[in-house]
């Protein structure tokens, strides 16, 4: 299984009278995060104004099932004034500077790679039900099925198959076939069955997930709830 995570920060530098140094993103562990380890931060030498650069931080991830947790998080550097007029340093020393940010979520969804399977049936079946995972949810924060299909990539991560995502208009049931990689290659598929009550607006799903590893289908259908 895969040891190591890597978080990608995207800067920008917006402001037109100071050059940014050793520009970098820390990350705390918070209580959900204390099996992580921070192992290396890659900062960015220099970040002149108007110049968007990435600056990376490298975790090791946990040897237990740990799957989810935040961090919290600052971006720090170095200050060096400019004139914008004319681009030039105003004097030779710089000063230490720090920008709070929200706080860094490892989701389900950061550890799968979505996939396509062009005959998802053929797949379907060859996976087996052996490590099989089934549930149903009611999902009370989307009141369409387009929007439950939406919130539920995102949610898990997982790539739709076969044009699944998209609804057809005026339906009140509709299936969606998922499937991807998991950490470590493990392969997963899923159905998700949606209905929508026509009357109420409520969506419901009976969610099914197969894979080479019953943790793996554990976690995939866990990331519902």
């Amino acid at each position: 299984m895969l040891s190591k995570d890597e978080f990608q920060f995207d800067c920008n530098n917006t402001l037109n009278d100071q050059l940014l140094e050793n520009v970098y993103v820390e990350l705390e562990q918070t209580p959900d995060t204390e099996g992580w380890l921070i192992l290396h931060t890659i900062p960015l030498e220099k970040l002149p104004f108007g110049i968007q650069s990435t600056t990376y931080v490298l975790l090791k991830i946990p040897s237990t099932n740990a799957v989810t947790g935040t961090f919290s998080a600052s971006l720090k550097f170095k200050v060096r004034d400019i004139d914008p007029a004319t681009g030039e340093f105003e004097g030779d020393e710089t000063y230490n500077d720090v920008f709070v940010l929200e706080e860094v979520e490892i989701t389900v969804a950061d550890h799968v790679q979505p996939m396509q399977r062009t005959n998802f049936a053929v797949s379907w079946e060859q996976i087996g039900d052996r490590n099989e995972n089934e549930d149903t949810y009611a999902l009370s924060t989307v009141h369409t099925l387009q929007d439950a299909v939406r919130e539920l990539i995102k949610c898990i991560g997982l790539g739709p198959c076969e044009r699944s995502d998209r609804v057809t208009e005026g339906k009140n049931a509709h299936l969606l076939l998922l499937a991807g990689v998991f950490r470590g290659g493990h392969e997963v598929l899923a159905k998700a069955r949606l209905a929508l009550d026509s009357v109420d607006k409520t969506v419901t799903m009976n969610f099914i997930v197969r894979s080479d590893d019953s943790t793996v289908s554990e976690i995939i259908g866990s990331a519902v709830d």
